[in-house]
């Protein structure tokens, strides 16, 4: 990559200083300052991008839905909502984040909302022992992984709609914005759910992880994250430039619609417990998500944001790599002008 950046660099100078040689010799001060200002620019373009190669690809292998940005490698496991990801795009790498959505199932209870294992009952689905169908498009900006569970017994269908975007959009209710490259927006949806009686609502059972078990790394409860309306988990390593590594956040509410139709905004609730044991040395922690119920048959969509910590604010070797040439570029480009400029006009 260096000398490639070098050997560009030689070129464009060599054209550059011919071309001001000429201007010189017709003695134009005007023309040769813009010229000048146009070639220091054109020299220095390649290398003044923001987020360097803007660029989201994706691919479909064995088992898994691949999408990949300069900043994060992203995977939808066995086609499934099991989502890893982790920084750079890399095929293999020291931590792996995971959120894993493990089931769904009612509860019932005193209140609107799930608060431990004895309020599950009713009809329940295992997530990931089911097969789902898959569909990933892209568009100018985004890449969009779309997971359907259908032919339930209850006839509901489950959707997880994961989008990775070049630009910032803005969450549904709440200030937030899912950043570039970085960030999966994980929307779920559940459609037409036919309720047993007597039932409260549906939760949703999540795992969050890391799974390569290389670090030490914890999980802890994002408390000062900057955005309204949300709840977050922080994943954190002992290993590299600073503690804080990825995180996922959803927002308290979910929307309720009648087919299309939107019908109305509800709280969710959250809460924290396995209903079965972990395997030894798991260390993971189990988000509930609850849907109260508000009327029959209504399709819900709740959000959630799985993402990590931006590590290009960082310096690297890459970054002063680029430096470089520009510098050079300038300098001589301006001095070897002045030196034409001498002989020039002796």
């Amino acid at each position: 990559m260096f000398k490639s950046i070098v050997t560009y660099t030689i070129i464009r100078n060599y054209i550059e200083v011919r071309y001001l040689n000429m201007l010189i010799k017709k003695r134009n001060p005007v023309i040769i300052s813009l010229v000048l200002l146009v070639l220091t620019v054109f020299v220095a373009s390649p290398y003044l991008k923001v987020d360097g190669a803007a660029f989201i690809g994706f691919g479909t292998g064995f088992n898994e839905i691949t999408v990949t940005t300069q900043k994060m490698t992203f995977k939808a496991l066995n086609y499934k909502p099991d989502f890893a990801l982790w920084h750079d795009n890399i095929s293999v790498s020291a931590e792996e984040y995971r959120l894993s959505f493990m089931k769904i199932q009612e509860y019932f209870g005193s209140d609107d909302y799930l608060n431990n294992s004895d309020e599950l009952g009713g009809i329940s689905y295992d997530l990931l022992a089911n097969e789902w169908d898959y569909e990933v498009t892209e568009d100018s900006f985004n890449v969009v992984i779309n997971l359907t569970l259908s032919g339930l017994a209850n006839n509901v269908i489950i959707q997880f709609i994961v989008n990775i975007s070049e630009l910032e959009i803005p969450i549904e209710n709440t200030d937030a914005l899912l950043q570039p490259f970085s960030e999966a927006q994980i929307t779920i949806v559940v459609k037409n759910w036919k309720f047993t009686a007597g039932a409260k609502g549906i939760a949703l059972k999540s795992e969050v992880f890391e799974s390569m078990n290389i670090n030490y790394v914890d999980i802890v409860n994002y408390t000062y994250i900057p955005y309204s309306n949300v709840e977050a988990l922080q994943i954190q390593s002992n290993a590299g430039y600073n503690p804080e590594k990825a995180f996922v956040y959803w927002v308290n509410d979910a929307d309720y619609y009648n087919d299309s139709t939107y019908y109305n905004t509800s709280k969710i609730g959250s809460s924290y417990f396995n209903e079965t044991n972990d395997p030894p040395g798991e260390d993971k922690i189990h988000p509930w998500f609850s849907y109260p119920k508000i009327n029959e048959s209504l399709t819900i969509n709740h959000v959630c944001v799985f993402g990590i910590y931006d590590r290009n604010t960082y310096p690297s070797n890459q970054v002063r790599n680029y430096i470089i040439p520009i510098i050079g570029s300038i300098l001589i480009v301006n001095v070897l002008v002045i030196v034409f400029r001498r002989k020039a006009w002796k």
